[in-house]
């Protein structure tokens, strides 16, 4: 992505991810709500979630 990146932005960068990976593993945790587990409908979200980018990068490269 940058021509010349440098150490500094590689570990951020890193860091960056990890804590957005935290973010999202606790948040699917917070749900007390039987009705709204992650079983139950949080997976379809995360298809969801995933399928648009996937679709996205599949098509950009045709």
């Amino acid at each position: 992505m940058h021509k010349n990146p440098s150490s500094w932005w590689i570990y951020f960068s890193d860091i960056f991810g990890i804590s957005l990976l935290f973010i999202a593993v606790t948040g699917i945790m917070m749900i007390k709500d039987e009705k709204k587990t992650f079983k139950r409908r949080g997976w379809k979200l995360a298809i969801t979630g995933l399928l648009f980018p996937i679709l996205f990068l599949l098509f950009l490269n045709i």
